[in-house]
């Protein structure tokens, strides 16, 4: 990528009717203390005033660019499409409705930095939302710690993470095929040549609301999961053990009860607290 300046971050925002959460997902990078950043929104045909607000935020902050969408490309065309006109070294994502820690950036980028062998880095995300602080998800340093538990949860929280823009020209663009759990997908792409990693702190307040993706396409995200997972498990880069296959069986059984209770059943698991 010849048009890469060392150093750069590029924070891409991908916005669908996000008007009441936009501003406040934008200053959480604005604020940041590494200021060697661009931040990317793109606006996904909003229906609402998410492109006005953003507009008068780029008049006042030069390192904001909008790009509007002629028609819905949805999370995964809208990825490609943030990382088809980044300039950054490396590529952070920010959802719109989320709130990053100001030292968010700064730490990834030397996390990344002493970890030349690490491609993509998380960090711990908190869970908020109207009713006040919820849980805290940690995610494990090491590589190996990740790999192994791939096929039941996510190495790194897509919310939280920040890749080397060089993963993208190794595996390719986000898989249009996937609606949803595109993340997944491209995570298990990136371990096929890098490793992971993650900030052992907490870099992201990651906002619950009753209409988000979680809540409403839960089902369909649990499918196309249980998919990827299996066309992955025959990589050599992995190792689906016996264990595996049973975690991923009775998540398959399980897809009959209440979404609620799923939920509930998945994060005691997880061990959020």
């Amino acid at each position: 990528m010849s048009k890469q300046k060392k150093s750069l971050v590029s924070v891409i925002i991908p916005a669908y009717n996000a008007g009441k959460y936009i501003e406040e997902a934008i200053t959480s990078i604005q604020v940041q203390t590494y200021k060697d950043i661009e931040i990317i929104v793109i606006d996904d045909c909003s229906k609402d005033n998410t492109v006005n607000i953003v507009s008068e935020i780029a008049e006042k902050d030069n390192r904001v660019k909008l790009l509007q969408n002629k028609e819905n490309l949805g999370i995964g065309g809208n990825r490609n499409k943030g990382i088809e006109v980044a300039r950054g070294e490396y590529i952070c994502w920010q959802d719109a409705d989320d709130i990053s820690l100001p030292r968010r950036i700064e730490r990834q980028v030397e996390f990344l930095k002493s970890h030349p062998n690490v491609g993509v880095v998380g960090g711990f995300i908190q869970f908020f939302s109207a009713h006040g602080d919820g849980a805290t998800r940690r995610y494990a340093v090491d590589d190996s710690t990740l790999r192994a538990t791939i096929f039941r949860y996510n190495p790194v929280a897509q919310p939280a993470s920040m890749m080397r823009a060089e993963c993208f020209d190794t595996v390719g663009g986000y898989d249009p095929n996937y609606r949803v759990s595109e993340d997944l997908e491209m995570l298990f792409r990136i371990g096929e040549y890098y490793q992971f990693g993650n900030v052992q702190d907490i870099v992201l307040r990651y906002r619950q609301t009753e209409g988000s993706l979680t809540a409403s396409n839960l089902k369909a995200m649990e499918k196309a999961t249980l998919t990827i997972r299996a066309r992955y498990s025959r990589s050599k880069a992995y190792h689906f053990g016996f264990a595996d296959r049973l975690y991923n069986l009775a998540q398959k059984l399980s897809m009959s009860m209440p979404s609620n209770l799923r939920m509930y059943v998945f994060k005691k698991i997880r061990g959020d607290s």
